[in-house]
């Protein structure tokens, strides 16, 4: 029980103690205290308790958990630029969200890659702008600026694997000036350069955008016609002879007339490769020349002449290869006096070619294309040379040294101011004596 009752009769007037001697013993009161709202009150102090203090833990934990991702997400965040910068990923930044020192440091990592991918860009315009020039340099001539001759062959081919395959026309121009040499031999080379600049860029300027004009060497000179016709390629060939016609060079108050000779040829599927269509148009290039200069031939299969210059043009590179493989022989023949009143022999030098297949072929054949392009003077060479050799050996093996050799000479070799020289350094080289 909970309940007291209590029959009070103090007043509050007297003192304690005279109430104490009034005061008499009327009953006992029991007094009942249950321990169960004591635990229960404890109990739910005790679960409160922990409940905040969970919940204070777990608020703690968010605001260090937040104050450190604060703290390292920035940090991870560089690490991971600093990573991508390395890999070459120059154009990434990192958030510029944090604050404090570790703001700053972001604010510098984006400074510093700003700066990196500047001088990324520079280096690269450099080495762009550098491979340019190089690639251009590569492909053009250093004198004129025209594409070379590696290039505009290359550009042949091109051409050439277009008309197997598209049937497309395209026509081949080799140019060749006339009287270059006197300019270059009257005035020296610096003027000979300087006709070449000229020269190309008056011809530039007949040149379409989709054509192909090139210095191939010395003073020749290519054109390739892409996607043009047989009549407009002598138009514009001739219209390109007339601009030289009418072109004069002046070098030290001396004014010289130059023209150009014109081969052309177009490209057909049954030309097999760049050696044909190069060849077709020189052997047109020689015959403007024969036919008096400064003229333009086209290069046509029934042509008779073109044929044998064509021929002959190939005979050009079969002598310059017998030369390298020293694939030639000299021959003697004796030449006897009618009557034998003479105790001296005397012997023609005769020379023959050696074909690959072991073939002995006569001068008559090689002659004519040796002479028509300038290979004489190195033949007449190789055979002096050979027969002061043979002679040197005759003359310590035989007792007879009455015996006389005669050697044909071209007139190309005759007018060479440097044979004198040659013979005599022969006569040295191999102990021969004077007659």
């Amino acid at each position: 029980r909970n309940k007291v009752e209590i029959d009070d009769f103090y007043d509050g007037t007297n003192n304690m103690l005279e109430a104490n001697k009034r005061a008499e013993v009327v009953g006992q009161v029991y007094v009942a205290l249950s321990k169960d709202s004591i635990r229960a009150t404890k109990k739910s102090m005790i679960w409160k308790s922990l409940l905040l203090g969970f919940i204070g833990f777990l608020v703690s934990s968010l605001l260090a958990y937040r104050l450190g991702r604060s703290i390292t997400n920035p940090i991870v965040s560089m690490a991971e630029s600093v990573k991508n910068l390395g890999a070459g990923h120059l154009n990434l930044r990192v958030d510029e969200d944090a604050a404090g020192e570790i703001k700053t440091l972001q604010l510098g990592l984006n400074t510093m890659a700003n700066h990196i991918q500047l001088a990324h860009d520079n280096l690269q315009d450099r080495v762009h702008n550098a491979t340019r020039m190089l690639r251009h340099q590569a492909q053009h001539d250093a004198l004129t600026g025209l594409v070379n001759r590696q290039e505009f062959e290359r550009r042949l081919n091109v051409a050439l694997n277009d008309v197997k395959i598209s049937n497309a026309q395209h026509i081949f121009c080799y140019m060749d000036l006339d009287q270059f040499k006197v300019v270059n031999d009257t005035c020296g080379h610096r003027a000979g350069d300087e006709l070449l600049r000229q020269i190309s860029l008056i011809l530039s300027q007949r040149v379409r955008e989709e054509d192909t004009f090139a210095r191939l060497g010395g003073d020749e000179f290519g054109l390739l016609l892409t996607n043009c016709d047989i009549q407009n390629a002598l138009l514009i060939a001739e219209e390109m002879r007339s601009m030289v016609e009418d072109f004069r060079f002046v070098h030290d108050n001396r004014m010289f007339k130059i023209g150009v000779s014109i081969g052309m040829v177009e490209i057909t599927p049954d030309m097999q490769d760049l050696g044909d269509i190069t060849s077709y148009a020189d052997a047109a290039c020689y015959a403007a020349k024969d036919n008096g200069r400064n003229q333009v031939h086209l290069f046509r299969h029934h042509d008779d002449d073109l044929a044998r210059r064509h021929v002959e043009m190939e005979w050009v590179s079969r002598i310059n290869s017998a030369m390298d493989d020293n694939r030639f022989c000299l021959y003697c023949q004796p030449i006897l006096p009618l009557q034998d009143d003479n105790n001296n022999i005397f012997y023609e030098i005769l020379i023959r070619k050696i074909d690959v297949d072991g073939t002995i072929i006569l001068p008559m054949a090689f002659i004519p294309s040796a002479e028509r392009y300038h290979l004489m003077s190195k033949i007449d060479r190789w055979v002096i040379n050979k027969t002061f050799s043979i002679y040197h050996q005759l003359i310590n093996t035989n007792e007879q040294h009455d015996f006389l050799l005669t050697i044909n000479l071209s007139g190309m070799s005759l007018s060479d101011k440097g044979l004198l020289s040659f013979i005599k350094d022969q006569f040295e080289l191999y102990n021969v004596p004077h007659t």
